[in-house]
Parts: C-alpha cells; sequence; structure tokens
C-alpha cells in the first residue's frame, strides 16, 4: 500500500525550488520510450533515480509512463522527496516497495514495463510479478538512462569541475607535507580532512594510499606503516560535489629518486600524456587505448600495465565509457573521463598517474590539472 500526496507540493513555506535540468533529463527518457516498445520503466539504480529526478535520498524508485512518473520513497524521505523532485510522489506504507511500486503501475496503467535487470533483484522482480499478474508485463531492460547519463549537461560539469578543483588542490597540498615516519593512514587522513575544509562533500571513495611494494596493488588500502626514505607513495583519491565524483592519483617518493623510479615515472607519464593528445570528439577509443599501452611497451613495461586505462566519471565513480582494450566506441562531446595508465611491478612497486578530463569541443580540458602547476616526474618529498 502507499500514501499518494500531491505531486512535488511540500507544505506552504517550505517549497524549494526543483532545478530544471532533471525534468528536462525525464523528458528525454518518456520520448524514447515508444521507441522501446514500453509503455512504461521502472528505474532502481540509485544513480539513475537521482539523474532523472534531483532526488538525493539513499533509497528510492522510480516508475517513468508516457502520461507522467511516479517517485516511490519511505516514509523517511517523503518530505525529502517532495521538495527535490516534481515527480508525484508515492509513499511505501512498511517495507512493502514492492506493493507501492504495483500500485504505480496500476495508476499508470502500462501493460509493457520495462525494468533494469541489472540493478533489481531476482527477489523483487519475483514479487512483482506476482503482484502485477494480470495487469502488466515487465520486460528486461537496462542502459537507457545511462545512455543520457554520457553527456554531461551545464549543470554536471559545473559539479565535476568544483570536485576537481577541491581534490586536486587537497592532494597538491597533502603531498608537499608527505614525509618520511609518517604512515599511510596519516596521509589519507590528511587528504581527506583538506578536502572536507574546501567544501568537498562525501568521499568519491574510501582513499587509497600504497607506500614502497604496496604501491604495486591496484587498491591499496591505507595500514599504519611507516613510510621510508626512497620509498614510492601513490596517493588516490577524491571527493564529491552535489553527487558529482573527482578521481585523480598522484605519486611521490620519499628522498631522491631512482634511476629505476624515474623511468617507469616517465613511462607512465608519457603514456597519460599520449592519450590525453587524443581526446577530441568523434575520436575512438580504441585508438587512444592503443596510444598509451604503444608507450608503455617502448619501455618494455607493456606486461605491467593490465588494468585498463580508464572510465567514465559522473554520478557513479565508474560508470561509461570504459576505455578498456577492444572497446569499439568513440569519445563524445561532454562525455567526462578518467585516463590512469600505471606500471605495477610485484615486489618492486607501481606508479600510477590519473588525470580527471572533460571531452570539449575542441579537445581535453583537463579537470585535476592545476594552473602553473604541470606534471612533473616526482612531487619530491623531504626525507628526514
Amino acid at each position: 500500500m502507499a500514501n499518494i500526496p500531491e505531486p512535488g507540493n511540500p507544505e506552504p513555506g517550505n517549497l524549494v525550488p526543483v532545478e530544471p535540468e532533471p525534468r528536462i533529463r525525464l523528458g528525454r527518457l518518456q520520448e524514447r520510450l515508444q521507441g522501446l516498445g514500453l509503455d512504461a520503466l521502472l528505474v532502481t539504480q540509485p544513480e539513475n533515480v537521482r539523474y532523472l529526478t534531483g532526488f538525493t535520498g539513499s533509497l528510492g524508485r522510480l516508475l517513468v509512463s508516457r502520461q507522467g512518473s511516479y517517485l516511490i520513497v519511505d516514509v523517511r524521505y517523503r518530505e525529502q522527496a517532495a521538495r527535490e523532485s516534481s515527480c508525484q510522489v508515492m509513499q511505501v506504507l512498511g517495507s512493502g516497495y514492492e506493493e507501492a511500486t504495483a500500485e504505480a503501475v496500476r495508476l499508470s496503467k502500462a501493460r509493457r514495463v520495462g525494468f533494469e535487470s541489472g540493478a533489481l533483484s531476482y527477489w523483487s522482480h519475483g514479487r512483482l510479478e506476482v503482484l502485477l499478474a494480470g495487469i502488466a508485463r515487465l520486460i528486461p531492460s537496462g542502459g537507457e538512462t545511462e545512455a543520457l547519463r554520457l553527456i554531461k549537461d551545464a549543470s554536471e560539469r559545473a559539479a565535476l569541475r568544483r570536485a576537481a578543483r577541491i581534490t586536486a588542490e587537497a592532494m597538491d597540498e597533502t603531498l608537499s607535507r608527505v614525509e618520511a615516519g609518517m604512515t599511510e593512514r596519516e596521509v589519507a587522513a590528511e587528504f581527506e580532512v583538506r578536502m572536507r575544509r574546501k567544501g568537498g562533500g562525501m568521499l568519491s571513495f574510501p582513499t587509497l594510499v600504497g607506500s614502497a611494494e604496496r604501491s604495486a596493488l591496484a587498491h591499496p588500502e591505507p595500514t599504519d606503516r611507516v613510510i621510508a626514505d626512497g620509498d614510492l607513495v601513490l596517493l588516490d583519491g577524491g571527493t564529491t560535489v552535489e553527487g558529482y565524483h573527482a578521481d585523480m592519483t598522484r605519486m611521490l617518493v620519499v628522498g631522491t629518486p631512482t634511476a629505476r623510479q624515474q623511468q617507469v615515472m616517465e613511462a607512465v607519464r608519457e603514456a597519460l600524456e599520449a592519450a590525453i593528445a587524443l581526446v577530441r570528439p568523434s575520436m575512438p577509443i580504441s585508438r587512444i587505448v592503443k596510444a598509451a599501452q604503444g608507450v608503455m611497451e617502448r619501455h618494455d613495461l607493456g606486461t605491467a600495465n593490465s588494468f585498463g586505462l580508464g572510465h567514465g566519471v559522473g554520478l557513479a565513480l565508474h560508470e561509461e565509457p570504459w576505455l578498456v582494450e577492444g572497446e569499439v566506441g568513440v569519445l563524445q562531446e561532454g562525455m567526462v573521463i578518467a585516463l590512469e595508465p600505471g606500471a605495477y611491478l610485484e615486489g618492486w612497486g607501481g606508479i600510477r598517474l590519473e588525470e580527471l578530463i572533460l571531452v570539449g569541443a575542441r579537445g581535453p580540458e583537463r579537470l585535476t590539472a592545476l594552473e602553473g602547476r604541470p606534471l612533473a616526474l616526482f612531487p619530491v618529498a623531504k626525507s628526514c
């Protein structure tokens, strides 16, 4: 059962304007339904719900039909949903999300209802089939909203620029303070506090810090290991602004880099620059991946770079497009991507550099680059 208040109608005196972008996005999805052979689409992926409605709560469902849309939330989020979204809000009574979803389908008069097959549980799907028997048919679907999310609009670009700027400034300040005797946890804490003080929101992901041979791990969780003179130190992290993620990685060495450290760092830096130089609309992703990989192979590090070149970034930390070998797509203006070539040598250490890039009409916009601070061989920290 569900309680159905008036759409987008919070209590008088408490009205918060709904941003126009979600309405536009929702309209675009509604226009696609007929071509998909659907009367409605059930959206359960949290990033997709937020993208289409502006609702920032942690749990909710959205039924998009040709006639209108229903945002389904529990009692914790009724007021918030009405403030943030222009959709008709349906409140779940008890734990009955499936019952409320079925009621929304009945109200929409939809007969063919698509659902995000990668984001709806087996149990929930089975329960909905029982509740909608003789009323509507559930059609496996998915990817429709993600296709819209590929191209960032003006508000999304602004949020991503702000998140990237906060992250880059905090990381630059943190690396300048790292010295022998600090622990990996202390480096992570320093970075996270600085992002918060600059206005960052939730972390994009738990900060990664790996020193010495631990820098060869793809996702090194910070430990109490004490950083020593001569160590490589990898710092990977980011903050969010309005739900949009930043993601970047930098390296340092405590003291003077060895010849081997310099050689591997130069190879990774060269691979990153080769990839960035190709970023522009209509560029095949496969060409960018091959350019970076070709650099690594010329430095005899082709087998040390096995995690792919990068990924899209937005409301999700990892989203389309995927910059991996075999990808057949092309870049489009308005995409935001993270490029992160690396060399990972077990028992020695790893070096990764990561930049957040907006695909502009005339080429790349480096969101995590600081003016006057070009990507150096190493930001070298002082040893004790």
